[in-house]
C-alpha cells in the first residue's frame, strides 16, 4: 500500500484506533466482556458456574496478539523497518505506564493515557543504521512464517479436541433413575485419606442432606462432584451420564450447580453481572457471538436474572453492586446464580451458616420451594433443625467415609452416628436434641464443642 502524503497516514491509524475501540468496547460489553471480568473477581466461583476459564484466556490472548500485530505492521510499514531497540523494555514500561495512568477498568482512559505518556516522552527513537532490518514483504515473508508453523503441531486446537473427545467419551449415558451418583469415590492428598470409598445416590427431586463433624469430608465430596477435584478413585454419574472427569464448566453444563460454605461472588460486578454469569453453562460467552450480533443482551437475559432476584427475595436493582449487599443477601445472590442456568442438581454447602435465626426460616423455605420447581438439592449443612426439617434423606460421613443413610428418624438413632457426633464416652446414649428436646438446637456437637445445657439421656 502506497500512502501519498504522510497526513493520510494519520487518517488511517485514526480509523484503526477507531475500529480497534469498537471492536474492545464490544466484547466488553457482551456476556464474554462479563466472563473477563467475573474471572478477574473470583475465578473458582467462575469455573463452576460454568465459564470455560482456559478458553477465555487462550481466546483473550488471541485477539490481544491480534490488535499488537496489527498495531506493528502498521509501525513497520510508517517507518518502513524494525529496529529491536523500538520493543525494549521502556516500551513495556511505557505501555504499562499508559494503563496505570487512564485507569486499569477504564476503555476512554487508556487511549488518555497513551496520548499523556507520547506527550511528555522525549527519548529518540530512531534506530542506529547497523540495527535496521528491512520488512520483508511479499511472499518470502508468508513462505518463513509457514515454514516455521509447518513443524510444529496445533497445540491449543488439538488440545481442546482431546478434551471435547474425552468429554464425549465420558458423557456416554447409563441406565439409571438416579440424577446423582458416586460409587467407590476417593480422594487422597499424599497421605491424607479425605474421602474413603463414598457410595452416594440421589434421587430425582429430593433433598439430600449431608452431615458429619468438621473434617469429616463432606466439602471435599462436593468439590469432587462439581470437578475442582480430581477424583483419586470411583466413578461420579450425573443424569446416568459418566462426568468423573469432566472439568466444572462441563459440570455446570450439564446440569449441576452448586454453592460455597463463604459466599463466592463478584463483589465489584453489579447484581445483574453476578446472576448472569450462571448462564455461561448454557450458552458459552464467545467473541464471535458478539462481533457478528448474535450475543445474548441485556434484554435476552433480562427476564431470567429478575425472575431469580424476585425468586430469591432479593432487591431486583440490577445495577447495584454486589458488595454492599448483606452476608446473608450474599449467599441468597449466590443460589440465585446458580438456578438461573436451570440446573438438574443444586448442591447447597452450609447455605445456614452465619445466619441468624429469621434468615435461617426464610432459607429453609427457599429450599422447599425450589424442590418444588423439580431441582434436586443436596445439602450440608451442620444446624441439625434445618437438616432434620428439610431433608428427605440424610447421609452421615466420618474421617472421609459413610457410616449411616437413611431418613431423619433413622439416622439419629443410629450408634455410630450418636458416637462420631459425640464420642466413644457417650456410647449407649443420646443428648436431649436427638430425643426432641428443644435444649441444644445448635446441633449435636454442641453437647462437647461449646458445652451448651444440652444434656445426655439413656438410649
Amino acid at each position: 500500500m502506497t500512502i501519498a502524503e504522510p497526513q493520510h497516514y494519520y487518517y488511517l491509524l485514526f480509523a484503526c484506533l477507531l475500529a480497534e475501540y469498537a471492536l474492545i468496547f464490544r466484547l466488553l460489553h457482551s456476556p464474554f466482556g462479563t466472563a473477563l471480568r467475573a474471572m478477574r473477581e473470583n475465578e473458582t466461583a467462575c469455573r463452576t458456574s460454568g465459564v470455560d476459564v482456559t478458553r477465555v484466556r487462550v481466546t483473550l490472548l488471541l485477539v490481544s496478539s491480534a490488535i499488537a500485530g496489527a498495531a506493528g505492521s502498521l509501525l513497520a510499514h510508517m517507518n518502513g523497518f524494525i529496529s529491536p531497540p523500538t520493543f525494549g523494555w521502556s516500551t513495556s514500561v511505557a505501555v504499562l505506564m499508559m494503563v496505570v495512568l487512564g485507569g486499569v477498568r477504564s476503555l476512554p482512559g487508556a487511549i488518555v493515557g497513551a496520548a499523556a505518556i507520547r506527550l511528555v516522552r522525549r527519548v529518540d527513537e530512531r534506530p542506529r543504521p547497523a540495527e535496521q532490518y528491512r520488512v520483508r514483504r511479499g511472499p518470502r515473508a508468508v513462505h518463513g512464517l509457514s515454514a516455521e508453523r509447518a513443524g510444529r503441531p496445533r497445540g491449543p486446537a488439538r488440545g481442546a479436541a482431546a478434551v471435547g473427545g474425552a468429554a464425549r467419551r465420558a458423557g456416554r449415558r447409563a441406565v439409571t433413575d438416579a440424577v446423582l451418583e458416586t460409587e467407590g469415590v476417593s480422594k487422597r492428598f499424599s497421605g491424607l485419606v479425605a474421602v474413603d470409598g463414598v457410595d452416594l445416590r440421589v434421587e430425582r427431586g429430593e433433598i439430600r442432606g449431608v452431615v458429619g463433624p468438621n473434617g469429616a469430608g463432606k466439602t471435599t465430596l462436593f468439590n469432587l462432584v462439581s470437578g475442582l477435584y480430581p477424583v483419586s478413585g470411583g466413578r461420579i454419574r450425573l443424569g446416568g451420564r459418566d462426568v468423573t472427569a469432566a472439568p466444572p464448566h462441563a459440570q455446570a453444563a450439564a446440569g449441576l450447580g452448586r454453592t460455597y460454605q463463604t459466599p463466592q461472588i463478584f463483589p465489584e460486578l453489579s447484581l445483574f453481572d453476578n446472576v448472569a454469569i450462571g448462564l455461561a453453562g448454557v450458552r458459552p460467552p464467545s467473541v464471535r457471538d458478539a462481533l457478528l450480533g448474535r450475543r445474548r443482551t441485556r434484554r435476552d437475559v433480562l427476564a431470567g436474572v429478575e425472575e431469580a432476584l424476585g425468586f430469591m427475595r432479593l432487591p431486583v436493582d440490577l445495577g447495584a453492586l454486589a458488595g454492599a449487599l448483606s452476608f446473608g443477601e450474599q449467599k441468597r445472590l449466590e443460589i440465585a446464580r446458580a438456578l438461573v442456568g436451570r440446573p438438574a442438581v443444586l448442591m447447597l454447602d452450609e447455605p445456614a451458616a452465619g445466619l441468624n435465626r429469621g434468615e435461617i426460616d426464610e432459607l429453609a423455605g427457599l429450599v422447599g420451594a425450589i424442590r418444588a420447581r423439580g431441582v434436586t438439592v443436596v445439602l450440608i449443612e451442620h444446624n441439625m433443625r434445618v437438616v432434620m426439617g428439610l431433608c428427605d434423606r440424610i447421609t452421615v460421613l466420618d474421617f472421609g467415609r459413610k457410616i449411616a443413610e437413611g431418613t431423619a428418624d433413622e439416622v439419629r438413632r443410629d450408634p455410630l452416628v450418636i458416637a462420631a457426633y459425640l464420642g466413644d464416652r457417650w456410647e449407649g446414649q443420646r443428648c436431649s436434641y436427638v430425643t426432641g428436646s428443644t435444649r441444644g438446637m445448635a446441633g449435636w456437637r454442641s453437647c462437647t464443642a461449646c458445652r451448651s445445657p444440652c444434656s445426655p439421656t439413656s438410649s
